[in-house]
């Protein structure tokens, strides 16, 4: 859909006669150019406190400022404050050349509202992550009213730095699961006046809560090039810095044919940088890193997978998998595992990957033991997935486990044979191997689906299986989900490091940190059959 809304764009733009172009930063030359930045960060509710969104807003005012833009700030807002001031900043908006308005902070679709966005007000009180609609702020009806105010000559801009998800938890984000991204167009008037409305997600996705949006645009803003170039830029990079795990979306109406610039319409002849073939190679899958053996000391091989770039087709892309992923590869190295680090894996890339460790790790035992044989040099293994997963009741074998693959469909547990990979075999086929010890971590969702929106849950009672010479650990509880922001894998990485730490110890105290920050919606599952006694940082 980008990609067609951007090609038309720059087709209209192409044709267009560059000379009628600003040179100069409009907002410098006369015309009138407005901004209100609303910043919500310390809420009511502290668990829903942010940490970025004051820092974004201040990096965006000072861009615009640059720019010659009169800017105001609006931090921290309650929904009588949000609603006022928005009103003010809409009559304003009838005298100026260019307006411009951003929100950073909490929002959420309202799937009883047929999925209206909201803006989420500091003193919003919440329920299990439902909002009730009154306390909250409808953003259309915000783009529709500036829409009406606007002047025909005018130049309208909306940038909308939060998520676009039916629930939140801390951070801008929630559950993992299966979401609708569709819904019925409403609220904003057919119109000839030029508006733009540039959001940090896709409809139905959540952002990070870390400046890397703002940050991006703040900067793209005060560059080269028209309007539709620089969003573009901004999509790209944000696109490439999370690994598809957030993809901006661009809207735009009424463009009058020639290019609209905020800084200036001259290029420097300079190329600008082509992240075109990163986004695709990234879609694709892509692996770092090689399993060494040490020189001394206890072989240790770890493969580490995180699944943000899903391809909408059944499941909507996520922002934290590859963030868990580095932490988990950052606290691996620290106690010296080799480790290899996997983004985004379609499914025949997921089974060749998790193929190429079991047949690592087994050749390295096997080379063990036809060569040293010492218990202090047996190779030990580690397993990650954070990622969309699921699970499916067999009537012989009982529940099975699997990971999503990032071009799956897959929308019934029928459909998980074929488009989604075992980690319940996987794990079986690792029990096989001899070592020192094997760890399996599943940090994605157990709830088995029925239907193509969600996942039906199914009462079936989990068995306890406990592999000989392995730890198996589930974030999340069979027949429940993960949330995105349990921070399981933060809690995890911190603990593997700890010196003088037995292994079932650690992951012990990483469950319980979940479980309490969660308040028991999200309770980890560990199940141990370890030989013997495992540290990661030795006594």
């Amino acid at each position: 859909m980008w990609n067609r809304i951007l090609a038309l764009c720059l087709a209209m733009l192409t044709v267009a006669a560059l000379a009628n172009a600003e040179s100069e930063a409009p907002c410098k030359t006369g015309k009138k150019c407005i901004a209100l930045l609303i910043a919500n960060a310390e809420y009511n509710d502290t668990s829903m406190s942010l940490l970025g969104p004051e820092a974004d807003a201040a990096l965006m005012s000072a861009s615009l400022e640059k720019l010659g833009f009169q800017a105001q700030t609006l931090s921290n807002a309650s929904r009588a404050e949000t609603m006022s001031v928005v009103s003010d900043f809409t009559d304003r908006a009838r005298e100026a050349d260019v307006f411009l308005l951003y929100y950073s902070g909490h929002a959420a679709t309202l799937p009883t509202l047929e999925n209206e966005l909201v803006i989420v007000p500091v003193d919003t009180k919440t329920k299990q992550y439902e909002i009730v609609a009154s306390q909250s702020v409808p953003v259309e009806r915000i783009f529709s009213d500036l829409q009406v105010a606007q002047k025909d000559t005018a130049v309208g801009i909306v940038v909308f730095d939060a998520s676009r998800a039916s629930q939140f938890g801390g951070y801008r984000s929630g559950d993992w699961q299966q979401e609708s991204s569709k819904s019925a167009s409403r609220g904003t008037p057919v119109t000839r006046k030029e508006f733009y409305k540039f959001y940090a997600s896709t409809e139905g996705n959540w952002t990070r809560d870390g400046g890397l949006f703002a940050r991006t645009l703040s900067t793209e803003l005060e560059s080269e090039g028209d309007l539709v170039r620089v969003f573009g830029r901004v999509r790209e990079k944000v696109l490439v810095e999370t690994a598809l795990g957030q993809d901006p979306e661009l809207i735009v109406s009424g463009l009058k044919g020639r290019p609209f610039c905020l800084a200036s319409c001259e290029t420097s002849g300079v190329p600008t940088e082509n992240l075109d073939a990163v986004i695709i190679a990234q879609s694709q899958g892509q692996c770092t890193g090689d399993w060494q053996r040490p020189a001394a000391g206890e072989p240790r091989y770890a493969l580490v997978i995180g699944n943000n770039g899903y391809s909408e087709e059944g499941w909507r892309r996520l922002a934290q998998p590859v963030q868990d992923a580095d932490q988990i590869e950052t606290a691996l190295t620290a106690v010296k595992f080799s480790t290899v680090k996997c983004y985004n894996l379609p499914r025949e890339k997921l089974e060749d990957m998790t193929e190429r460790f079991r047949a690592f790790l087994e050749a390295e035992v096997k080379h063990w033991e036809e060569t040293d044989g010492s218990a202090a040099t047996k190779p030990s293994g580690f397993f990650y997935f954070s990622g969309h997963g699921a699970s499916r009741s067999d009537a012989d074998a009982g529940p099975q486990d699997y990971m999503i693959p990032i071009d799956s469909d897959a929308a019934t547990s029928a459909d998980l044979i074929d488009k989604a990979v075992s980690l319940t075999r996987f794990t079986a086929n690792l029990e096989l191997i001899d070592a020192n010890a094997i760890f399996v971590v599943f940090d994605a969702c157990r709830n088995e689906l029925d239907t193509k929106s969600g996942g039906v849950d199914k009462d079936y009672k989990a068995r306890i299986v406990r592999r000989s010479g392995m730890l198996v650990a589930y974030a999340t509880s069979l027949n429940t989900k993960a949330r995105e922001t349990s921070g399981y894998a933060a809690s995890l990485a911190s603990e593997i490091v700890q010196p003088g730490e037995r292994a079932t110890v650690a992951f012990e105290d990483a469950g319980i940190a979940t479980d309490l920050k969660s308040n028991g919606e999200q309770i980890p599952v560990v199940e141990s059959a370890l030989r013997g006694p495992y540290w990661f940082v030795s006594q």
